[in-house]
């Protein structure tokens, strides 16, 4: 079966358009993290295929942890019942124990699927520098989803939404995205759910999503936290907003702001004494409990955003908010939104 080589990695949308045309490849490894692409591309080639959601003949799915090899490769190596192509679909292709004998078994048996053969590897961690992966990356389609970024978050609801022929207002928009989690299969979800609460509407507005999307568990004072210490004053003064409708409290806000410099404040001292960030994660998970994963994604980023100056600034608003919030009759949601505006725009001279 001939493949061209690839150098790169293929465009998610670029393989959809062409699978929709009915232009299926033999081959594709779908990897990385954010799996509801892979599987809504694995999808699509299915109903490319066979021109229906499924076929009792000739989709067949494995998974990874119990795949025996010598099945999934027979059944490669066969033929479609009474149709003109078959699809095998191997899920969690990362978790499929394979000896190194094996593997390199496998990327030589590849070249003899024939071409009645449409072979779909999805996995999260899948590492395409070993074989058989590394062959399929340079032999077949390969597209790597990579983890969704919050800033892509807006692309994603006009793309869910201009396929349902909807559309969103900024406002609705931004609430929307305070509210749902960073998972495409989330927004989705969200995105489903408000088409069918608007109806025949063409338009969703705040309103809509105040009644049709729940309280995610971004709506709490670790998502609070992280906003002003990303610098996100948007998200920041958005999920302050819903907190205070939900009965936050600005004195155990100003409580949780203030160990989550103190640990900021611990990383940017460690880090200007020229502490590696390998040992200055592994200090904070023996010292502060602050797991690998949260380390590089939230607070060395934020870390990375704030001179010490800068944190020890922080600590002077907060101890000024605090003081004013407890001996004086004061505005407590302007002076909140006046803290919030502090910490996440001023920077020490």
């Amino acid at each position: 079966m001939a493949r061209e080589e690839k150098e790169k990695n293929a465009s998610y949308n670029d393989v959809l358009k062409d699978v929709r045309k009915g232009n299926v490849a033999p081959m594709y490894l779908l990897y990385g993290s954010e799996v509801f692409l892979a599987d809504q591309l694995a999808d699509a080639i299915v109903q490319a295929v066979f021109n229906a959601p499924k076929d009792d003949f000739n989709l067949h799915i494995f998974y990874g942890k119990e795949a025996p090899l010598d099945t999934v490769i027979s059944t490669a190596l066969g033929f479609p019942v009474m149709a003109d192509r078959q699809v095998i679909i191997l899920r969690e292709a990362d978790q499929w124990k394979l000896t190194k004998d094996k593997r390199d078994d496998l990327k030589d048996l590849f070249p003899k699927f024939p071409d009645t053969t449409v072979f779909i590897a999805i996995g999260s961690g899948i590492d395409v520098r070993t074989n058989p992966w590394a062959w399929m990356r340079k032999n077949g389609i390969a597209i790597e989803f990579k983890p969704l970024r919050e800033n892509e978050i807006p692309v994603w609801i006009d793309q869910f939404l201009d396929e349902r022929g909807k559309k969103i207002t900024d406002q609705a928009s931004l609430l929307l995205r305070t509210r749902v989690d960073l998972s495409l299969r989330e927004v989705h979800n969200q995105i489903d759910k408000l088409c069918t609460y608007i109806g025949d509407r063409d338009t969703i507005n705040e309103e809509d999503v105040e009644e049709a999307v729940g309280i995610s568990r971004q709506y709490n004072i670790f998502e609070f936290c992280n906003a002003i210490g990303k610098r996100d004053l948007t998200k920041a003064m958005a999920v302050y907003e819903q907190m205070a409708r939900f009965g936050g409290e600005p004195v155990y806000m100003i409580v949780m702001l203030t160990r989550h410099y103190h640990i900021l404040l611990k990383m940017c001292e460690m880090r200007d004494q020229g502490t590696a960030p390998s040992q200055i994660q592994a200090v904070m998970m023996t010292e502060n409990r602050i797991f690998p994963n949260f380390f590089q994604t939230d607070y060395w980023p934020q870390a990375q955003k704030h001179k010490t100056s800068d944190v020890k600034l922080a600590f002077r608003c907060l101890l000024q908010a605090d003081i004013q919030l407890k001996s004086s009759a004061v505005d407590k949601d302007m002076l909140m939104q006046h803290l919030i505006y502090q910490l996440a725009t001023s920077t020490a001279v």
